[in-house]
């Protein structure tokens, strides 16, 4: 993740982060905006499927997972990247 953050942001991205409450205290690029909501990894992964336009699935396990079963509910464009060695490689197609 932070690979992307900081890709994104050499890029002009503007970031948004909603980091788990396990990861509140990290210190994070002063040009990112953070929202510390107090919530765990997995209604993190709730507020961040509904809050995007289109989930990127970069690999993963289950939080991932969560994380396109929720943007599938909601209708959202996914994009599954595969062979990455994680288990969100058994999603490559969703219909």
């Amino acid at each position: 993740m932070k690979y992307i953050v900081d890709y994104a942001l050499e890029k002009g991205f503007k970031i948004v982060l909603f980091p788990p409450i396990e990861k509140e205290g990290v210190e994070f690029p002063s040009n990112v905006i953070v929202i510390k909501t107090g919530v765990s990894y997995r209604v993190r992964s709730i507020f961040l499927v509904r809050t995007s336009d289109v989930l990127v699935v970069l690999g993963g396990a289950s939080g991932t997972i969560q994380e396109i079963t929720s943007a599938y509910c909601e209708n959202k464009a996914i994009f599954v990247l595969v062979d990455t060695g994680f288990p969100s490689d058994k999603i490559s197609c969703l219909g």
